[in-house]
């Protein structure tokens, strides 16, 4: 259970990605807190070679191990594109992979929520 402080579509899925101080129940509480952030076009980049939550080829499939992706689709910076472009303008995706960083960071204040920042360059 979350306390999203703004209109969100579609869903944080597991707990562990959502910004902590979302949840009801503050597990981190009185704890050293850290998060991890990281270039968003790299996130971007890396979402789409997933497989479980990435680009499954032309023909969409269920299982990453059934999808005929070939090297030139997944190569192919269009594809990469209008894919990307499509998760973020309709609800097939979970959001928390999406979530600008500074969520997980600040609260709806402004005020700093986690104690350390790691950055993956």
């Amino acid at each position: 259970k979350t306390k999203v402080p703004f209109e969100f579509k579609g869903s944080l899925g597991e707990p562990w990605h959502a910004p902590p101080h979302w949840l009801l129940d503050l597990p981190y509480e009185g704890k050293k807190t850290f998060t991890v952030v990281r270039d968003p076009y790299s996130r971007m980049i890396s979402h789409f070679y997933c497989n479980f939550k990435g680009y499954k080829g032309i023909h969409e499939c269920e299982a990453v191990e059934d999808c005929e992706r070939t090297e030139e689709e997944m190569n192919d910076g269009a594809i990469m594109n209008a894919w990307l472009q499509e998760l973020l303008n309709t609800n097939k995706t979970h959001l928390a992979h999406f979530l600008p960083q500074h969520h997980y960071v600040f609260d709806k204040d402004g005020s700093r929520v986690i104690d350390h920042v790691l950055k993956q360059e």
